[in-house]
């Protein structure tokens, strides 16, 4: 029953010459990735327009983290470089990207970045004979050098790092681990039902800020502002099953707001299907996700938890973004990003990125 999780979480030395100038930029930058040409295109998302030539991605690029001045910390989705990640900064001829190296084996599988950090998860073989998955780790990267600056233990046997956010603290980097305990049969022959929890860790200590318990599997995470942009809030997309494995009840899809100094939980809203690339707005009074399966973009006011039916996409589409009055969606089985009015639900013009993107951020 558990292949339904594992579906739902799965939903790249090169440089480049120096740019022939560079347009000014009017609003946020967004970058995405081109996984057919491995390229990362950043776009002014308030004229819709490319605000510079394309930049090497690395192979197959996918999640990225931004930095200072354009720099950027990208994560491989291609099988056999599913280990990579690229670090692409300003060089005096241009653009040019190096790998990032962790440990031999690692695994990486989620990435996060609020400016001057990214936190990456990743996974190594486990060496504990009859165990189904593997070690957590947690790596903290800054992105000032694209250096690996600490590595921690991030979770136990039977534990895998479903989501990962970061944010920094007065006292320095914060990491947030969404972690799935899996269900398996325990020493006394007594079957162990799976769980899930979040925790708050100094990425450079590794010592847990704060932990809680949730009900079901943390399936995504961020953080951004609170209602009316008031201070911070950790958001957190979970999914309950239930004994039976109901993947499709209504109410088993959830999205929790915490604390994130605390992980206290504020507010707990119930979803009603699958929600794909949940993300909040910047005012953090609304969020928007798809529903895979019709291709329809969904709006949440998070104050009430109501939920309306905003477009219906051209296609399925591979991520989203969300800035003060529109929504992006990269159309990976095209050349464009699709771009919607927030309060309208209209399509405008969409923006040529180039072959495949599959992947998007934007920058803080």
């Amino acid at each position: 029953m558990w292949a339904w999780l594992l579906v739902l979480l799965a939903t790249p030395l090169v440089a480049c010459r120096p740019p022939p100038g560079r347009a000014a930029v009017t609003g946020p930058t967004l970058y995405l990735a081109n996984g057919r040409e491995s390229t990362i295109v950043p776009v002014d998302t308030a004229v819709g327009r490319a605000s510079g030539p394309p930049m090497p991605g690395g192979p197959a690029p996918w999640q990225m983290a931004p930095g200072p001045d354009g720099s950027l910390l990208v994560l491989s989705i291609a099988p056999r470089d599913a280990s990579q990640m690229t670090y692409i900064s300003r060089t005096e001829a241009g653009w040019g990207a190096r790998p990032v190296e962790l440990e031999p084996m690692a695994r990486p599988a989620y990435l996060a970045g609020e400016g001057r950090y990214s936190a990456v998860a990743y996974h190594l073989p486990d060496p504990i004979p009859g165990s189904p998955t593997p070690r957590c780790r947690l790596a903290l990267v800054g992105l000032n050098a694209g250096e690996v600056e600490a590595t921690q233990a991030a979770c136990s046997v039977f534990e895998s790092v479903f989501a990962v956010a970061v944010d920094t603290w007065p006292s320095g980097p914060v990491a947030y681990l969404g972690i799935w305990h899996w269900p398996h049969q325990g020493d006394d022959g007594q079957w162990v039902v799976g769980r899930g929890r979040i925790v708050a860790v100094d990425a450079r200590s590794g010592a847990i800020v704060a932990p809680a318990p949730l009900n079901g599997a943390p399936l995504s995470m961020s953080l951004t502002s609170g209602p009316h942009r008031s201070g911070r809030r950790l958001y957190v997309v979970e999914t309950n099953p239930g004994p039976g494995g109901d993947y499709d009840a209504p109410d088993h899809w959830r999205l929790r707001g915490l604390d994130p100094w605390t992980l206290d939980p504020l507010f707990d809203r119930t979803l009603g299907e699958p929600p794909h690339w949940l993300t909040v707005a910047p005012d953090g009074d609304q969020a928007y996700y798809f529903i895979a399966d019709s291709n329809t973009l969904v709006h949440v006011e998070l104050s009430s938890g109501a939920r309306r039916r905003l477009s219906l996409l051209p296609g399925a589409g591979l991520g989203l973004a969300v800035t003060e009055d529109k929504l992006f969606i990269p159309n990976p089985e095209g050349h464009e990003l699709w771009v919607v009015d927030r309060r309208a639900g209209q399509f405008r013009r969409p923006i040529d990125v180039g072959r495949h993107p599959i992947g998007l951020a934007l920058r803080p």
